[in-house]
């Protein structure tokens, strides 16, 4: 695991040293708060709710945040409890406050990036957009070095894995779920 720490810590060196700017600074800050208790993704969720073509898709995104929340700030954070670079290494300035818990993995970057899946599967064009703006928000993670880089691919791919299950479990289940809806209304009339 020191490879995995050396790696991490260059890139986020890196980082400061060459692409950290007064011209990002404010960017970045801004990016960030996007994903901010899943901010930008729960006013796509209301936005999906209220039409009724995407409905389905506004709920499971809801139950995506929700599972993401469980999985990764429930879950994970405080199983493996890895200290934030910024705590880590104290010399280095912060634009934000010191985000509470631990660092592993990001839930930015797992929220956002499972928001952009199930977006990508409601609509192709929503969903590339999403996907952008869930790669500027993980990027903004390492910027402002509150995650090392490990902990941003992780909460990516852990993300992406929890859109993939719960597209997929929507696709098989939400058919029969409205047939035995429909099949419940007609008994009724």
């Amino acid at each position: 695991m020191e490879w995995l720490q050396q790696w991490d810590s260059s890139v986020l060196f890196f980082i400061q040293q060459h692409v950290r700017s007064d011209f990002l600074d404010p960017l970045m800050t801004a990016i960030t708060s996007l994903g901010d208790i899943g901010f930008i993704w729960l006013i796509g969720a209301a936005l999906l709710l209220v039409q009724k073509k995407y409905r389905k898709h506004g709920l499971l995104l809801l139950g995506v945040l929700l599972l993401c929340l469980l999985v990764g700030n429930f879950g994970l954070k405080n199983l493996i409890g890895r200290t934030r670079p910024c705590i880590a290494y104290p010399g280095t300035p912060l634009l934000i406050p010191v985000p509470s818990g631990s660092s592993f993995p990001s839930a930015h970057s797992m929220t956002s990036f499972a928001a952009a899946g199930v977006l990508f599967a409601a609509n192709r064009r929503y969903g590339v957009a999403a996907f952008a703006v869930a790669a500027a928000i993980a990027f903004s993670r390492l910027y402002l070095f509150v995650h090392y880089p490990s902990d941003v691919l992780a909460g990516m791919l852990i993300g992406l894995g929890i859109a993939a299950i719960c597209v997929f479990a929507s696709r098989r289940l939400y058919p029969r779920f409205r047939k035995r809806l429909v099949g419940q209304r007609a008994k009724t009339e």
